[in-house]
């Protein structure tokens, strides 16, 4: 009896996870194009008020600063796609990671950057809040603009 009460209820929580890994691949990719869109209303909404971003060059970057950085004139992106995407789940808490590669001008500069990329996501009664991420970089391509 005990095993299929304890299993019942694993069966009966499958949905409700599959329905939250759903939201966070949605959510995963809504950040991609919120980032090369240089959206800032979807950056407000779906990352916690002290959201810090680890960089690839091992810099903290708040959210604030992101966004401020995001609305630089010249600050340029071509859309992009993530890739390798691994969703893991923890109750409330989701790592999520995967890779990009950002082609974008800057600075009078072109540049092409391979990254890979982990973020941490908490459910809260608004819904899934990104509270932190990171950036490591597996390449950087940089030449002038033309």
């Amino acid at each position: 009896m005990k095993k299929s009460a304890i299993l019942f209820l694993l069966i009966a929580a499958l949905p409700c996870l599959a329905d939250d890994a759903a939201d966070l691949r949605r959510l995963d990719r809504e950040l991609v194009v919120a980032t090369y869109t240089k959206d800032a209303s979807w950056l407000a909404k779906h990352m916690s008020d002290d959201y810090v971003l680890i960089t690839s060059a091992g810099k903290l970057k708040p959210r604030a600063d992101l966004v401020r950085e995001l609305a630089t004139p010249g600050l340029e992106f071509q859309p992009y796609e993530p890739a390798e995407v691994n969703i893991r789940l923890f109750g409330d808490t989701a790592v999520i990671t995967g890779r990009i590669v950002q082609k974008y001008t800057w600075n009078g500069d072109r540049v092409e950057a391979d990254m890979r990329y982990l973020d941490v996501w908490v459910k809260t009664a608004d819904g899934w809040k990104n509270v932190a991420g990171q950036a490591s970089a597996i390449s950087i391509k940089k030449e002038p603009a033309k």
